[in-house]
């Protein structure tokens, strides 16, 4: 007998959700076209910018206690994704759009540095008797970590006006995914368990 595991969902699930998400990968950036909600739009007669970030982060897994009690690596079970049907830009011209656009990306890239930040959380406090429960504040954390810091960049650069240190803010967040190898989505973080064996 399977005994089923509650699901976590940051996001609400469907097949159509799942089918048009697109996964954080490190060579995958966002394009204007990928804005896809009907309310996109770029037109001069607009006198306000308007984003609608497609950009979530998604945690969940249905296993077996069994299972559960033997596994230590969730890195598939959290997720940093961008939805195009539910992303949308609202701009006057061109120059604002790419605003956007850039301030999206730096979200995109911050929503994938907080769940690796989660993934090797859980990885290094998951035991065999670990309740499942262990798992809720650290999904707190890190979405509110991500909030936080959305919100600050989006303040220090004016919604992305500033161009330069947004750049800045985004290559930062990138270096620092690139220092958490073993805690991308499909990787099985195996240098951390021999250091720790070593320990």
């Amino acid at each position: 007998m399977r005994i089923l595991l509650p699901v976590f969902l940051l996001a609400l699930a469907s097949s159509a959700f799942a089918q048009n998400r697109q996964l954080w990968a490190p060579d995958y950036e966002i394009v204007l076209s990928d804005f896809r909600s009907p309310t996109t739009r770029i037109d001069s007669s607009l006198n306000q910018i308007y984003l609608l970030s497609g950009t979530t982060m998604e945690f969940g897994f249905q296993m077996s206690t069994y299972e559960y009690m033997a596994t230590r690596n969730f890195n598939g079970a959290v997720s940093a994704s961008f939805t195009p049907s539910t992303a949308a830009i609202k701009a006057p011209d061109s120059a604002a759009a790419q605003r956007l656009l850039a301030y999206e990306r730096y979200q995109f890239d911050l929503a994938e540095l907080c769940v690796r930040k989660m993934r090797k959380t859980m990885y290094e406090n998951k035991k065999v008797f670990s309740d499942f429960n262990m798992f809720d504040p650290i999904w707190r954390r890190y979405q509110h970590e991500m909030e936080v810091e959305a919100a600050r960049v989006n303040e220090a650069t004016n919604f992305g006006e500033d161009a330069e240190l947004l750049a800045e803010e985004r290559a930062k967040v990138r270096a620092e995914i690139a220092s958490m190898p073993d805690f991308c989505y499909s990787c099985k973080p195996e240098k951390v368990k021999r250091e720790k064996a070593r320990g």
